[in-house]
């Protein structure tokens, strides 16, 4: 993914790196056991997103860190949490899962009878097939090729920057969050500018995208509509969205805007070319 390799961590790997330790007494090598049993439980069996970097050492933890979390990010792209507000992805670097915990104390009087402490959620594995990329045929490779050069054209480049915004619904845990940043995506690459209506011109112009039909066109746009209400509703007033069927519809929408901006990436120059045609395309 760009400059970005994803590499699975091995047992090997991990018996090489163990080795290498020294170990001078039983006591030594006791610890050291402990030490890479931790490491192991954590990270053997993971992928790695490896990259190459020359630089000094903290500049290159650095850009790796970023290139790592841009690749991880486009590779959510096929998440199932795209497309519903009830999933979540786990997809990302270790350490920022941002798994929730809870603890709670069972009191009698003032005494603590009991006390239960664990994770809220469990924070499900996530494994990418190659079956499951021949259900998307294409799709990885178009993501690759906009990774590996999103400064081609102004469009590339928008296009990478609003799929990087895209792809953190699929790690937000509330449904109204999912929907800020698909809107913010969606607006950042279907607008002209802040000034223009916007529930209007983004349920249009998405309608026309994505849209095969009339009726389906229709649907699209109303969808847009009522979703902004829904939005204006949180952030106004700070009412919870509640119609999740609604917003699992917008979601598989957006996502399937995207697919067709990845496929459509090298047609276009600008942002402008892309509004100038859908614009075509509603007057026809």
């Amino acid at each position: 993914m760009g400059p970005v390799v994803f590499r699975t961590i091995t047992r090997g790997m991990m018996d090489e790196c163990e080795a290498r330790i020294p170990k001078p007494d039983p006591e030594t090598a006791a610890n050291v056991q402990l030490a890479f049993a931790r490491d192991r439980s954590a990270v053997q069996g993971c992928a790695a997103a490896a990259t190459k970097i020359r630089a000094e050492r903290s500049k290159a933890i650095a850009m790796g860190r970023e290139q790592a979390e841009n690749a991880v990010a486009l590779l959510r792209f096929f998440s199932p949490a795209n497309w519903t507000p009830k999933l979540r992805s786990y997809c990302t670097l270790l350490g920022s899962e941002n798994l929730r915990r809870r603890a709670e104390l069972f009191l009698e009087g003032n005494s603590i009878a009991t006390y239960h402490s664990g994770l809220l959620e469990k924070g499900a594995q996530w494994a990418l097939s190659n079956s499951d990329l021949a259900s998307y045929p294409g799709i990885l490779d178009r993501l690759q090729a906009l990774s590996a050069a999103p400064n081609r054209t102004s469009f590339r480049q928008k296009l990478y920057d609003a799929l990087l915004l895209y792809s953190r619904n699929s790690v937000a845990i509330e449904a109204a969050d999912k929907l800020v940043y698909i809107l913010v995506a969606i607006e950042s690459i279907l607008l002209r500018g802040e000034n223009e209506p916007l529930g209007k011109n983004v349920g249009e112009r998405l309608a026309f995208l994505i849209g095969e039909t009339k009726e389906k066109r229709v649907a699209i746009k109303d969808n847009v509509l009522e979703i902004y209400g829904h939005r204006s509703a949180f952030i106004h007033h700070g009412h919870s969205i509640e119609d999740l069927d609604l917003l699992a519809t917008f979601m598989r929408n957006s996502w399937t805007c995207f697919n067709v901006l990845l496929v459509y990436m090298d047609h276009y120059q600008t942002k402008g070319q892309l509004i100038d045609a859908l614009e075509d395309r509603k007057m026809a």
